[in-house]
């Protein structure tokens, strides 16, 4: 239910969970770090992760833990993400070519969210961080482990 849901939708379970008055709430919020994102970042649906964080810490009665991981690393290599275009060789280096990006598998979020969860003493009210691996785009287009071995152009923005 994360960004494929549309917008909208985040705050609307949120809102949900605290009316019903869940007692501990997991909110889908694995990706970058909306706190230092911040509001007006030209994304509407990081806007609405900002919103979902202040509601949660505006209230308590339910209990949240926010699990930030960095972004998906299959999303590097999705085609409607625009990072890697394996077909050009090329990445799209949001920032530059030296920037560093953090990235973690689902795999390794559902593990960790798992380990989180079940952690004595409880954790409750907090945004805990995880991450599989933080690298350049330097690094993710040179380091010679493409299918081919063949390095990748940058295209920085």
């Amino acid at each position: 239910m994360g960004f494929v849901a549309g917008a909208g939708t985040q705050i609307k379970i949120t809102r949900a969970v605290l009316e019903a008055g869940v007692k501990r709430y997991f909110p889908w919020q694995f990706g970058v770090n909306y706190d230092v994102v911040g509001k007006g970042s030209g994304q509407p649906v990081w806007d609405e992760q900002y919103d979902v964080r202040t509601l949660l810490r505006e209230q308590n009665v339910t209990e949240w833990v926010i699990v930030s991981t960095g972004i998906f690393t299959s999303f590097l290599f999705e085609p409607a993400f625009g990072v890697v275009n394996l077909a050009k060789k090329t990445i799209n280096a949001l920032g530059g070519w030296e920037m560093q990006v953090t990235v973690t598998s689902p795999a390794d979020i559902g593990r960790l969210t798992t380990e989180i969860y079940l952690h004595q003493p409880r954790i409750t009210n907090e945004v805990v961080f995880v991450a599989g691996e933080t690298t350049s785009y330097a690094k993710t287009g040179g380091n010679g482990r493409t299918r081919d071995a063949a390095n990748f152009l940058p295209e920085a923005y």
